[in-house]
């Protein structure tokens, strides 16, 4: 058995192989073999592990090559089984939306070989509504004078708003 230690790409082995008895000898047999190329591997995740619709989506991959040859990846995005037009890594919250299934397929590359995919997978979730601003009218109230607020709220996935006024006074 030859230690694959030894063994590099692109080198040819061969061994020569002769029987004995102790007293006579065999005729000799050899074989060779070429050493080819190690398919790389690769694995990938997706952060957020919990996304909303606010948030892109990253795809973290990882990978080992037995040559120790440089990997890169290749990805394709798919969202509810659907691949769509997209190979980077990141894939901008404006293509996502709350419910939408991802998955990210990675490959590693190692200038050779294109390695099996791996895929991860994330659920798009409910992002919190966002509150642009509010105001106080008027700007300088008398006693008696009624108080109103005003806000500019909006929800990222366009869900129905409720808007809920706590009104205090001197911070308590």
């Amino acid at each position: 058995t030859l230690n694959p230690e030894n063994t590099q790409r692109g080198q040819r082995w061969a061994v020569r192989v002769r029987a004995t008895d102790g007293a006579l000898s065999g005729p000799t047999a050899e074989a060779q073999v070429d050493i080819v190329n190690a398919r790389p591997t690769a694995s990938v995740t997706v952060a957020p592990e919990r996304p909303t619709s606010l948030e892109d989506l990253r795809a973290v991959a990882d990978g080992t090559d037995e040559d120790g040859d440089g990997l890169r990846y290749r990805y394709s995005w798919s969202v509810d089984g659907a691949v769509i037009d997209h190979n980077r890594a990141v894939l901008p919250a404006a293509l996502t939306r709350k419910g939408e299934r991802w998955t990210v397929e990675a490959r590693a590359d190692d200038g050779i070989e294109l390695g099996e995919g791996a895929e991860a997978t994330v659920l798009v979730g409910n992002a919190a509504p966002v509150i642009a601003g509010v105001a106080v009218r008027p700007d300088a109230p008398r006693v008696m004078d009624p108080i109103t607020a005003a806000v500019d709220v909006s929800d990222p996935d366009d869900d129905p708003l409720e808007v809920v006024y706590t009104w205090f006074v001197n911070d308590e």
